[in-house]
This record gives C-alpha cells, structure tokens and sequence, in this order.
C-alpha cells in the first residue's frame, strides 16, 4: 500500500484532501496514512494526522479519532492547529457521551487561543455546556452569541427572549437519578419505572413481583417447600433486583432522551441565529 516515492507525498496529500472533499472518508483516511508514513516533514505529518482524525470522526469510529489526536505533540504545533485539535478532541468525547472529558478539553481550547473563539466553534461549546448542565453558562455564551451577530436591535431582542424562554426553569430537561429510579423499585416494585416515564412496565414489574410472591406464600401455605422456593421465591428473587436494574437502565434512558430532545431546540435556534 505505501510502496510510493516520498517525493511523492506533498501531491498524496493533496489526493487525501480531494479525498475528504468528495465525501470518501475512509479512502481519505488511507491517503492520509500514507503520507504520515513517508513524509518526513513534520508540519505535513501533524495535518495529515489531524486531517485522518476528522476523516474517522466522520466514519463514527471516535475512539480511533481519539487514538490519533493523542499522538499529536500539542506543545511543538502552531496554535491554529492546536485549537484545531483541542476543538476536535472536544468533539469526539461528546459524541462518545463524555461530557466531562469534553468540557475540560474545551476550556483548554479557550486557554490557548489569545482572541475570542470563533462563531463556529461557540454551538459546539454551547452543546457541552447544556450536557453538562451548566445551563447559567450555556444561556450566557448563546445570548452573547446574538450580542456579535450583525443583525438588527428588534431581532436580537427576539432571539433573546427566544433564548430566555430556551432556558427556563420548567424548558429544562430533567434529571433523572439512576440511584433514586433503583431505590423507588426498592421499596415498591414497578415505582422506579413509573418515575422514568414508563407506567405500563412498572405496571407489569408490580404485578409480577406480586404474583410470585402470592404464589410462594400459598406453596408454603400447603406444605410444597421446594415449589414455593424454586418457582415462587426464585421468580421474585429474579423479578425484584433485576426491575432495580432495569429501573436504573430506564433512568439513563429517559435521562439521555429529554438531554436530545432539548438540544435538537438549541441546535435548530443556534442554526437559525447563524444564518
């Protein structure tokens, strides 16, 4: 595969952006190892690694992304770059939903610039913020956003308010505790599942648990000890802990959902400011 003249790369590399360009990530990604591999010059090999990075991110493969934004030396690049890759080490552990991990390299990104982040770089900081709950903050960064753009004192005014609105306490998503969705089960069957949104599964998670339980004491009632161990107990024993879990697993669920819901809004009104 990489049986070519180093001569040769400077034109690889120009194959790899065409590449990109035309929507061929994966052939990209290729073009852009090849050149990594044979050109001896730095400078290229850092774009060529950063440029691959962006091609995997495309692909979905945002650990491999990941993998190559970390074998880049942050310290002996240009700051473009560098907040280049800052921004797009951010990007990547968002959509691995590591929120933390991308806020932190986000800040990190707004330490190393000497001027003011770009427009284009304030949605992906906005999204992070609102993963992160940092609501106070993300509603500051966009109005600040309206404040920059050329537009007329009416429509900002309207883009504010729209904002506001955005980010009112009841427009919030909510919380949902994965401990409190287990412990609501805990104690009655079914409750955790009703608190995530799910009624009809608590429903049937109370029921069942109900009906093994009955079972269980009427087999111990007349003396089937083996049957009310195995086909009672067991089957409650079952039921009980894993609706504990299934209820946590619902809370994520529900959690991750009213966290889309609310930035699908922010990502169409930020579309629509940027315009």
């Amino acid at each position: 595969m990489f049986l070519t003249k180093v001569s040769g790369q400077p034109e690889a590399l120009h194959r790899a952006d065409s590449l990109f360009k035309e929507g061929a990530f994966f052939e990209a990604s290729i073009a852009y190892e090849r050149t990594v591999y044979l050109q001896p010059e730095s400078k290229v090999v850092h774009r060529a690694r950063y440029k691959k990075a962006v091609a995997y991110r495309h692909l979905h493969r945002y650990e491999d992304a990941l993998r190559e934004l970390d074998r880049l030396p942050l310290f002996s690049i240009a700051d473009t770059l560098k907040s280049r890759i800052l921004y797009e080490t951010a990007f990547n552990h968002l959509l691995l939903d590591k929120p933390e991990e991308a806020l932190w390299n986000f800040r990190r990104l707004e330490k190393t610039r000497e001027e003011p982040l770009h427009s284009s770089m304030i949605p992906l900081k906005i999204l992070i913020l609102n993963h992160n709950r940092k609501w106070e903050e993300a509603k500051g960064t966009l109005l600040s956003l309206v404040d920059s753009m050329p537009l007329r004192p009416h429509k900002k005014q309207s883009w504010k308010d729209s904002i506001k609105s955005l980010y009112d306490e009841d427009s919030l998503p909510k919380n949902y505790s994965e401990e409190k969705a287990k412990n609501l089960s805990r104690f009655i069957p079914g409750a955790g599942h009703i608190y995530t949104g799910y009624p009809w599964e608590g429903a049937a998670s109370f029921l069942l648990n109900g009906a093994a339980i009955g079972f269980g004491i009427h087999q111990l009632w007349y003396k089937y000890y083996f049957t009310a161990y195995i086909t009672g107990f067991g089957i409650f024993y079952k039921s009980y802990f894993g609706g504990m879990k299934r209820a946590a697993h619902l809370a994520e669920i529900a959690r991750h959902n009213e966290m889309k819901k609310f930035n699908d809004k922010c990502s169409a009104m930020m579309m629509r400011i940027l315009k």
